[in-house]
């Protein structure tokens, strides 16, 4: 008994490995108008390992929003101002219990309710997770708390936010004059206040993928990715110590 119970406990120790690459994926819908610089978006979610469906223009986020569920819906606003097409449905959205990330560079009234914010600054450049942001993960795997934006090519590349008085929201990065990152309505809502493609190319997934994260964790619905290489290696390990398990137990009755 002693015997099998130490393979059992190794199965279980290896199994656990399979884990971390799978525990907080998610099914999520995204929509990016255009970049002048990187996309670390699409990098974020292979690091989390997300299925990932792309709208193609802004009216289809509008439709691909009603085809779901969706653990979290991404939009990423960089160009044109098409808020007209898609706010009032993201809004919506929100409003019926919606998680969604979202980065665009003006005021809107719909969104700004929607995300318990107000727009107060732009062209900021230098941003700094704060104490709420570090304890919320916003910051983990990166080298540092505090970042510098560049600007990719657009006339309005971050903005600063100001938070609803009473609604709830928490600044988890702070740009002089406002947030650069509010988390809001009891964690369904993040509201980046900058284009992604002013990230430091050496923290732009990792910064994203964490920020991704705020949103998916506590959705009831998680979608496991394809296992690399190397878990199906682990599978295959478990199987045979359970294998070799039950022989040892059979030689010993």
């Amino acid at each position: 008994m002693v015997r099998f119970t130490r393979w059992l406990g190794l199965g279980v120790l290896l199994a656990s490995l399979l884990a971390p690459g799978m525990a907080h994926a998610a099914k999520v819908l995204y929509w990016a108008d255009s970049w002048a610089g990187t996309d670390y978006w699409t990098p974020a979610f292979a690091l989390r390992g997300d299925t990932v469906t792309t709208a193609s223009s802004a009216s289809d986020l509008v439709t691909q929003l009603a085809a779901g569920p969706w653990d979290v819906v991404v939009v990423s606003e960089n160009g044109n101002n098409q808020s007209a097409t898609w706010a009032a449905p993201v809004a919506s959205y929100i409003a019926s219990g919606g998680r969604v990330v979202v980065n665009n560079w003006y005021n809107n009234a719909a969104l700004d309710a929607a995300t318990q914010t107000s727009v107060v600054g732009q062209n900021q450049t230098a941003g700094v997770i704060n104490a709420a942001g570090v304890a919320a993960g916003l910051s983990a795997g990166l080298p540092s708390t505090s970042f510098t934006l560049t600007n990719a090519g657009w006339g309005t590349f971050s903005q600063s936010f100001s938070l609803a008085a009473a609604g709830g929201a928490q600044s988890l990065c702070d740009f002089p004059d406002g947030s650069c990152a509010v988390l809001g309505n009891g964690g369904h809502t993040l509201r980046l206040g900058f284009i992604p493609d002013g990230l430091p190319s050496a923290i732009g997934a990792r910064l994203l993928a964490n920020a991704l994260g705020l949103t998916a964790t506590s959705t009831p619905r998680v979608v496991a990715p394809v296992p690399t290489l190397s878990q199906w290696t682990l599978m295959f390990l478990v199987i045979l110590l359970a294998g070799m398990a039950l022989r040892s137990r059979r030689f010993q009755a």
